[in-house]
């Protein structure tokens, strides 16, 4: 389990992404936490396929207790249908942003072990000679 602290930075992380997208957010920690608690589901969240996120019943209205569900993310993408002006607010909201040689770094990282992983499962691990 995660600590409180890494908890409470990809709820504040997940509500930036929504105003961010001009989505209303009326949720607290605590409704957000006991949401990803109810499901069982927290440790398997993610924004690639067979990871788990928060989504929206049609895609429309606040991320709010009573207006979302945890579902798969290849589910959640099978019914986006974002409009043209909801893609020009997403895309004027990260305009000019640039992340830092650090976060650039923790990104190669990540991307390196995942690409393993895909290679291992795919065919196995590498035999020793």
């Amino acid at each position: 389990m995660q600590s409180y602290r890494l908890r409470r930075k990809r709820y504040k992380r997940q509500r930036k992404n929504a105003k961010g997208r001009g989505i209303p957010w009326l949720f607290n920690y605590v409704a957000w936490w006991k949401m990803w608690c109810k499901s069982g589901k927290y440790e398997q969240r993610g924004n690639y396929k067979g990871k788990f996120c928060m989504a929206r019943f049609s895609d429309k209205g606040p991320y709010a207790p009573w207006n979302v569900r945890i579902i798969k993310v290849e589910e959640n993408h099978s019914e986006k249908k974002m409009s043209p002006e909801a893609i020009a607010k997403t895309a004027a909201f990260w305009r000019g942003r640039k992340h830092s040689e650090e976060t650039k770094a923790r990104m190669r990282a990540a991307w390196k072990i995942r690409k393993q992983k895909v290679i291992n499962e795919t065919w196995g691990t590498p035999c020793k000679v």
